[in-house]
């Protein structure tokens, strides 16, 4: 039995349709129902945690909807830091005993509020000045080396002649350079 199975497995990896299993694309029941069987208990258990995390993470929902590149780099970028935010919320409802009054008050304190969405505007502002800071950064390294190579350029000049640039002097006005081999 061992032996077909082994056959069989190395006929299907051979195959010319590709390597192994095609995933469909389809979707996944069996995923679908594992993450209701476990979602609704935990949902059931956790909802004080579930309140105050839906009111502490908006920001990520917005950072999501807004971000519309495949990687999606910003939304994990304001969501991480979002969370950062959030947990101290989250330490203290476990530590006042994991009830909806104790969600509440949570939700009602103002520096849980700070903490959370200030955290999340933390995460805009590094975005907003990461990218003026890296163009920046690389416009001064590929000046930088333009210069390099012009100053190697002009030693290559000095030492081997004008015909090492591949550029010509015409007759007609030897101020004008033209592309070519003499």
């Amino acid at each position: 039995m061992a032996a077909r199975t082994n056959k069989a497995t190395a006929d299907r990896l051979a195959s010319p349709q590709g390597q192994g299993r095609k995933d469909k694309g389809g979707i996944s029941w069996m995923r679908i129902s594992a993450g209701v069987m476990l979602g609704i208990p935990a949902l059931v258990i956790l909802f004080p945690t579930f309140i105050v995390l839906c009111v502490t993470m908006l920001p990520s929902l917005v950072a999501f909807i807004a971000d519309r590149q495949p990687d999606r780099h910003t939304a994990m970028t304001v969501s991480l830091l979002n969370f950062c935010g959030a947990l101290p919320a989250l330490v203290k409802l476990w530590a006042m005993g994991q009830s909806l009054s104790a969600a509440v008050i949570l939700i009602s304190d103002l520096m849980v509020w700070l903490t959370a969405y200030g955290a999340a505007a933390t995460g805009w502002l590094i975005l907003m000045l990461a990218m003026p800071l890296c163009f920046t950064y690389y416009s001064l390294l590929t000046q930088s080396r333009l210069k390099q190579y012009r100053q190697r350029q002009e030693k290559l000049v000095q030492e081997w002649g004008q015909d090492v640039t591949g550029l010509t002097v015409t007759d007609e006005d030897p101020d004008k350079k033209t592309a070519g081999r003499s």
